[in-house]
C-alpha cells in the first residue's frame, strides 16, 4: 500500500499505456529467496522495496541487492531500530499476520473483500454449494470435529474465500463431491486429528447437549471404533491426492493453523509472483 501511495504521486506510472510493474513478496523465509528475487531484479533494472521484521532477513535483502547492484530501500528497518532505542526493548522478528480495521477508517477496497470473502464462507460452510467450491481460495476437509468452520471462519475474516467439506462415511466409504477435482489441489487442506483427542472431543460433545447412552446412534459417533474407522477413511482419501496439504491440527490453536494455511498459500503466490516477473 505505501509503494502505490507512493507511485501515485507520479503520474505516468499510473497511464495504463506505461504501466509500472509492482511485484509483491509476502512471508519471505529463506535467504535463498531473496537472492532468486533480487537477481530478477537486477536483470529488470528493478527498484526493491522491503518491510522485514526479521532483521536477519531484511540483512540478506540488503546483502543480495549490493551484490548485484540493485538500488533498494528498507521502510521499516530505521523505523524498528529507533523505536528499539526509544522503547529499550527488542523487535519480535514476528510479521503481522492481519491488521486490524477501526471504525474510525475509512472503508478500503481490503475491507469489502474481507466482508465479500465472510459472506462467501458463510455460505460455502458443511459442504454447500460444491459447484462454488472453484470460487474458493481455499477448500478444507475433515472428519467431524477437526475444527473446519472456526477455521474457515477465521481466514475468511482474513479475506480468503473458504469452503469446508466433512468427511462423513457411508457404507464405509467416504463419498466426495465430483466437484473437488475442479480445485486447484494446492488450495486444499486435509486436516487430521490424533484419535484419542478426536475421541474425547466428539465425547465431551455429546455429554454438553445432553445425550443419552440409550441413543445408539448418536452414541455411535463418539465411539472409538468409529473415530478410527473414519481417520483411516481419510488418510485413504487423503493418500489419493499426494498434491493436497494435509495438516496434523492436535493441539494446535485455530489461529496457529490458519498461520500455516496462510504462508502456504502466500509462498505459493510468491512462486507465481517470480514466473511472471522473470516472463515480462
Amino acid at each position: 500500500n505505501t509503494c502505490r501511495a507512493a507511485l501515485g504521486q507520479f503520474e505516468e506510472c499510473m497511464d495504463l499505456r506505461m504501466p509500472t510493474n509492482l511485484y509483491i513478496f509476502r512471508f519471505l523465509s529463506e535467504g535463498a529467496d531473496v537472492y532468486k528475487i533480487v537477481q530478477q531484479a537486477a536483470e529488470d533494472d528493478a527498484l526493491v522495496v522491503y518491510t522485514l521484521s526479521d532483521a536477519s532477513m531484511a540483512t540478506a535483502v540488503k546483502t543480495a541487492c549490493k551484490l548485484y547492484g540493485v538500488k533498494s530501500v528498507n521502510l521499516w528497518g530505521p523505523l524498528l531500530e529507533s523505536m528499539e532505542e526509544h522503547l529499550d526493548m527488542n523487535r519480535t522478528g514476528v510479521p503481522m499476520f492481519s491488521r486490524q480495521h477501526r471504525a474510525s477508517e475509512n472503508l478500503s477496497n481490503d475491507y469489502f473483500r474481507m466482508i465479500e470473502a465472510v459472506e462467501f464462507t458463510r455460505q460455502m460452510d458443511d459442504g454447500a454449494r460444491p459447484g462454488m467450491w472453484k470460487e474458493a481460495d481455499i477448500l478444507i476437509l475433515g472428519v467431524s470435529r477437526t475444527g473446519k468452520t472456526p477455521l474457515s471462519i477465521y481466514l475468511g475474516q482474513r479475506g480468503f474465500k473458504v469452503a469446508n467439506l466433512p468427511l462423513v462415511p457411508r457404507d464405509g466409504q467416504l463419498m466426495v463431491p465430483k466437484q473437488i477435482e475442479e480445485v486447484d489441489p494446492k488450495r486444499v487442506f486435509a486436516l487430521l486429528l490424533n484419535g484419542d483427542v478426536l475421541h474425547a472431543i466428539r465425547t465431551n460433545r455429546l455429554n454438553a447437549i445432553g445425550v443419552k447412552r440409550e441413543d445408539a446412534s448418536a452414541m455411535e459417533y463418539g465411539a472409538m471404533r468409529q473415530v478410527t474407522q473414519e481417520l483411516s477413511l481419510a488418510k485413504a482419501l487423503y493418500a489419493q491426492h499426494p498434491d493436497w496439504t494435509v495438516l496434523d491440527v492436535t493441539h494446535r490453536g485455530v489461529e496457529e493453523t490458519a498461520a500455516r494455511i496462510m504462508k502456504i498459500i502466500y509462498e505459493d503466490e510468491n512462486a507465481n509472483n517470480y514466473s511472471i516477473m522473470k516472463a515480462t
